[in-house]
């Protein structure tokens, strides 16, 4: 982890231009490391609003499911999209969701559920994420 200050300031833009550093923000977990200054309070700051700020990542009961935490790339790229319409499933493949239609305030169309998409991310990004840009849902909705 990289601290940009006046001086690396033209260093580190280079860098990123370069896909060779990005910025990040935290997954939390027990021994995740952190920024200093301004970035540090803000991190903190969005764990006390959430609640998570005296939270244990250490799960007992079920070790494996413990998370030691990391920093993730804030924005990410996707390569080799793809996207092309497909035949309308059977209604025996769909779900609950399909079958009650849509409801107040929901932003899905039937008639808008008929298109495939294939693209790869790099480790450590989300499937969801991207089509959520592309479907514009919010979170609530998916």
């Amino acid at each position: 982890m990289i601290t940009v200050e006046d001086r690396t300031l033209p260093r580190i833009t280079r860098n990123c231009s370069l896909n060779r550093l990005v910025v990040t923000g935290q997954l939390p977990g027990s021994t995740v490391m952190t920024p200093n200054g301004t970035p540090k309070d803000i991190e903190q700051a969005v764990l006390k609003d959430m609640g998570l700020d005296d939270a244990d990542w250490q799960v007992e009961k079920i070790p494996r499911l413990s998370t030691k935490g990391t920093r993730r790339p804030l924005v990410t790229t996707f390569k080799e999209f793809q996207f092309e319409p497909v035949p309308i499933a059977g209604l025996e493949t769909m779900g609950e969701k399909w079958h009650d239609g849509v409801q107040a305030g929901q932003r899905w169309h039937p008639e808008g559920a008929c298109i495939r998409f294939r693209f790869t991310l790099p480790s450590g990004s989300y499937a969801t994420t991207l089509l959520r840009e592309f479907m514009r849902s919010p979170l609530s909705q998916l």
